[in-house]
């Protein structure tokens, strides 16, 4: 059986000792030589936190090569088959840079509470919006947001709510109601006015629970965000609507006159991506180049090309990426910037597959969507990948990633059925 992405919230233990490992399985990827005494001690807190939950830690596989974060006789616990079954976040490697800036010194959490009344996968929902906006007094929203949720009984938003000096971030979820009720008082306060969210369907919730907190910035990235002037419409790149997107994607072509730019990780490219869009060559978003000069260090995909005439069309999950490099890129001089509103989320909802190649990887409980293909086939259809099985070459590989089981390595990857069987 194959190692699936591990929850985030089960990644921030250092305080176990590295005596306690067990030898770690890798996979037939995995390159990593030896391993790193910081990455051992988090593995070993790893495993002390998976087995308060009754979940198998990868360290755990004595006969396969990998093994499940969760298996079908542990799905009992108390916070809904979520907790168990996904629950899946950034990979290790981030999670452990944002641990080691500190990121995580103000948590203000809580755990999911399951709904004694949701007993349908139609009562829960995931919630994504951002908004980029100066806020002077970031502690004071934090404060207004943890009394409004709490005060309404809102018990069951769970996921990862940031806010920092420049905006609001949100990748979370709840029971629909919930996340409604929250998103509409979001949008009606007075430093978010004009919000977009997007709410989907989830078979309970996706999140183990609610990180809701003050950020210094809202996404990672090299340096941070605040000497980026990304709070200014007019400095962001052009947003179109998904139909405008869809009708400019079929007039590029190979030529430099308009560059396609995936602004994600790596591996997410590798779950699907548009038409033209090559794969980035940073690991993770993070190592994007963000020197401020016109002649500074930019992506593989903008090397060459002219600032001035070069249309450049950018797009990412949900959009606050590209709506933050956008601003960096205006800086570097680059004039022609065009952003996908609402991110490929929304532009699979609205338009469907055309120009897209394979799935969409979502940082929550899901793992994968194909909102085209699930409300064709049923959700439980297999969710096929943009690239062939990184084990065999099979042209028909699918979602989920899989995890080296080796901690220190990690690397999510792709594999066929008949490979993760194995």
């Amino acid at each position: 059986m194959l190692l699936q992405a591990q929850p985030s919230g089960l990644l921030h233990n250092r305080s176990a000792s590295p005596s306690t490992l067990q030898p770690v399985a890798r996979s037939p990827l995995c390159t990593t030589a030896h391993a790193r005494p910081s990455r051992d001690c988090r593995n070993a807190g790893i495993q002390q936190q998976l087995a308060a939950l009754g979940l198998c830690c990868p360290c755990c596989s004595s006969s396969n090569s990998f093994s499940h974060h969760s298996h079908p006789h542990t799905r009992h616990i108390a916070v809904s088959t979520a907790v168990a079954d996904a629950v899946a976040a950034e990979p290790a490697r981030q999670e452990a840079a944002a641990v080691s800036d500190g990121d995580f010194d103000t948590d203000i959490s809580t755990p999911v509470q399951q709904s004694p009344t949701a007993t349908t996968s139609k009562d829960w929902s995931v919630l994504n919006f951002y908004h980029l906006v100066d806020i002077t007094d970031p502690q004071e929203v934090l404060a207004r947001h943890k009394a409004y949720i709490t005060d309404n009984g809102l018990t069951s938003i769970c996921g990862r709510i940031y806010i920092s000096s420049q905006g609001i971030n949100c990748q979370g979820g709840g029971l629909k109601t919930h996340a409604e009720q929250y998103a509409e008082w979001v949008k009606s306060q007075s430093e978010f006015q004009g919000l977009f969210y997007t709410i989907w369907p989830a078979s309970g919730a996706m999140f183990p629970k609610l990180r809701l907190k003050v950020k210094p910035s809202l996404i990672s990235l090299a340096g941070g965000m605040a000497a980026i002037p990304c709070t200014k419409p007019d400095i962001r790149a052009t947003p179109l609507n998904p139909a405008d997107w869809k009708q400019k994607l079929a007039e590029a072509d190979s030529s430099k006159r308009v560059v396609v730019m995936d602004l994600r990780n790596d591996y997410e490219w590798d779950a699907g991506h548009f038409d033209w869009a090559p794969r980035p060559q940073e690991e993770v978003f993070a190592e994007t180049p963000v020197g401020v000069h016109t002649d500074g260090e930019v992506p593989a995909p903008l090397q060459g090309a002219d600032p001035e005439n070069t249309e450049i069309m950018m797009y990412c999950t949900g959009g606050i990426r590209c709506d933050v490099y956008s601003a960096l890129l205006r800086q570097k001089g680059f004039k022609r910037l065009y952003s996908l509103h609402g991110g490929i989320q929304n532009y699979l909802r609205e338009e469907g597959n055309k120009h897209w190649n394979g799935s969409l990887f979502v940082f929550d409980g899901r793992m994968a969507i194909n909102p085209t293909l699930q409300q064709q086939c049923g959700e439980d259809t297999p969710l096929p990948a943009a690239v062939p099985c990184q084990l065999c070459s099979s042209e028909q590989a699918v979602l989920p990633h899989v995890n080296c089981a080796n901690m220190d390595c990690n690397e999510l990857f792709i594999a066929c059925n008949s490979c993760k069987a194995k």
